[in-house]
């Protein structure tokens, strides 16, 4: 693995590590968050907001930024904290560690933990520490922000041969199973994000605890548990999209933690080229 720190887009200081096939960059001046990853010499495949947007922020100065952040669900007005202060970071032999000292509002720590396992695979844990004295009852929450382009295939609980009520959804307000992004196929869901202004979210229990969102040039395959119980309706993942970008939520087993205790939500990223299509 190969580390250096420089100066990226709008985001200030960040740390890059890359392999000969892959890459990711980290904020360091706000966060944590992963504000890129791609095959070498491509595209970020994340979402970027432009630095004067006036939208997916709040009055308070919380902003997406651009990439994957670290929540805590069920999701309340406590989440969207202002992660604007630079974060604490080390590089542990090949994982990078990346700390926020406290989120006030909802009385946590939030680490994300980072490395390559493989050329084109990164291994990434989100650690949620509970910093106040009540204790806290909740799922780490792992939100990557991707762009328009592509599309989501989620896949649908395997077939038993016999008639079961084994595909669930949990469905947000103002949100239409009519919208023409969504796809319901026999063994998936397909989601085909597009500049439109109404938003959806919806969530699901995935068994296969494996998504994967094609652009034309890459595919960003992302894994995760599906050993619940999770919040929101007991979903593991769950899904925005918006006239800006499309946000693949993986959610971690819910807990309770008391003062000191620790959750951990694991994902694996892999990133691949697109095949083309005949």
């Amino acid at each position: 693995m190969h580390s250096f720190c420089n100066e990226y887009h709008q985001f200030g200081k960040c740390l890059f590590i890359s392999t000969d096939k892959a890459c990711a960059v980290f904020s360091l001046e706000f966060g944590p968050r992963i504000l890129a990853f791609s095959l070498c010499g491509y595209a970020n495949i994340f979402y970027e907001q432009p630095l004067d947007a006036d939208f997916l922020c709040t009055s308070d100065g919380w902003r997406v930024h651009a990439g994957t952040r670290l929540w805590l669900a069920p999701e309340s007005l406590r989440t969207y904290f202002p992660d604007n202060s630079p974060v604490d970071y080390r590089i542990v032999g090949e994982k990078v560690v990346l700390t926020q000292s406290e989120d006030p509002w909802m009385g946590i720590r939030k680490t994300i933990s980072a490395e390559f396992s493989d050329s084109d695979t990164l291994e990434i844990d989100y650690r949620i520490e509970n910093r106040r004295e009540l204790p806290i009852n909740g799922s780490p929450w792992a939100v990557s922000s991707v762009r328009l382009g592509g599309v989501l295939n989620i896949p649908w609980a395997g077939s038993s041969g016999q008639s079961n009520p084994d595909r669930f959804l949990s469905i947000w307000n103002g949100t239409s199973l009519s919208d023409e992004r969504l796809r319901f196929e026999h063994d998936c869901v397909s989601i085909t994000p597009s500049e439109r202004d109404e938003y959806f979210k919806i969530g699901l229990l995935c068994p296969s605890g494996e998504v994967s969102y094609s652009l034309p040039d890459q595919t960003f395959i992302k894994k995760f548990s599906s050993i619940g119980p999770f919040a929101d309706n007991n979903v593991n993942l769950e899904v925005f999209c918006c006239r800006q970008m499309i946000e693949i939520e993986t959610l971690g087993k819910q807990q309770t933690l008391q003062y000191g205790q620790s959750a951990i939500h694991h994902e694996q990223w892999l990133i691949r080229k697109s095949e083309k299509k005949e």
